[in-house]
């Protein structure tokens, strides 16, 4: 029930409005909630179980996405993998590269694509790809051994021993002593080549030991 001011009109206590002489109920708070404030709760709640449902969604065609690429790249990988165990560099670096393309961040990827670039005999372009994973990795045993291998070519002496060691001294995923000794072997025979008969024997020594 209202209050009553000192004219006789009756106050509502909910709004303050006044209630008309001869009522006993609020005609305001009487009406039924506005539309407006049922549609914006309505639209509200709608919203948010959008925003749920979109992201669900996205991330549901997100990971089949990126599941695809990921198969696509495998199977690229593994085409330039046969196309490089049968001498077939040019096929095999473009398969690599569309394999790389689908997974650009696989340093496997990377590597294979720069060997069959060696093999394709384009040592710049295969060079710039193993300089790439050599910052990623400088104690990488393979990338130091083909980095090696390209400035022997060169003769460069210099990196040619620095990658050499780096390779000795580096990280091997499979059976790291024998692929060290490989290297220190390859090693004395470029050192041989160069005629550095003092430094190979060094080599051989270090070997022996």
């Amino acid at each position: 029930r209202g209050s009553v001011s000192m004219e006789g009109d009756q106050i509502c206590p909910r709004c303050g409005q006044l209630i008309p002489r001869g009522q006993t109920e609020c005609p305001y708070c009487a009406k039924p909630k506005a539309w407006w404030t049922v549609e914006r709760e309505t639209l509200l709640i709608g919203s948010i179980v959008g925003v749920f449902v979109l992201f669900a969604i996205t991330g549901v065609a997100a990971n089949l996405y990126h599941a695809k690429q990921l198969a696509l790249a495998q199977e690229w990988f593994a085409q330039g993998e046969r196309d490089l165990e049968a001498a077939r560099a040019g096929a095999a670096l473009e398969d690599f590269r569309t394999a790389l393309a689908y997974s650009p961040e696989s340093a496997l990827y990377r590597l294979r694509l720069a060997q069959a670039l060696i093999a394709a005999h384009r040592t710049d372009e295969a060079r710039s790809h193993l300089l790439t994973l050599w910052r990623d990795e400088p104690g990488n045993g393979t990338v130091n051994l083909e980095l090696a291998r390209l400035a022997a070519g060169q003769n460069d002496m210099p990196d040619a021993l620095r990658y050499f060691h780096n390779a000795i001294f580096g990280v091997w995923e499979h059976d790291p002593e024998a692929r060290r000794r490989q290297v220190r072997l390859e090693l004395c025979q470029f050192l041989l080549k160069q005629g550095a008969t003092a430094q190979a024997q060094s080599e051989l020594i270090a070997l022996a030991a």
